[in-house]
This record gives C-alpha cells, structure tokens and sequence, in this order.
C-alpha cells in the first residue's frame, strides 16, 4: 500500500511542476492548466495487511484552461 502512494504522489508532482505556475499562459499565447495540490503527502497508520485504505487528494486548477488528470499509476 505504501508503494502506491508514493507512486501516486509522484505522479501529482510531476502533474503540478510540469506546467508553468508563473504564468498562465504558454509561449504561443494560448492558455494552460496549472495544476496545484493542497495536501500532496499523506502518511498512512499502520493497517493490518488485506485492508483497503484510502486517502483523498485534491487538485485545483489554478490556469485558465481545462485541466485534465489522464492517467494515474498505481504499483
């Protein structure tokens, strides 16, 4: 379980630093998503081994264009 949040809160990082955060717009003057999460780690208790845990994070959009989660890796 530990690995697929790791692998999950990669994902949200790479999400989040792959657009520009500083400017809202692209080179070409057309507009991007930025993608900002409040909370990117979260440090599960200890849970007996079987048990289904989950955890929920929120991804705002801060760009000015629709931002669109695609794809998530779990391990």
């Amino acid at each position: 379980m530990k690995n697929i949040k790791n692998i999950f809160f990669a994902a949200l990082v790479i999400m989040a630093f792959s657009t520009p955060a500083t400017s809202l717009e692209a080179k070409d003057g057309n507009a991007v998503p930025v993608a900002e999460v409040s909370a990117p780690e979260f440090q599960f208790e200890s849970v007996p081994e079987g048990s289904e845990v989950t955890h929920r994070y929120v991804i705002h959009n801060k760009g000015n264009a629709p931002l669109e989660v695609l794809r998530v890796k779990t391990g």
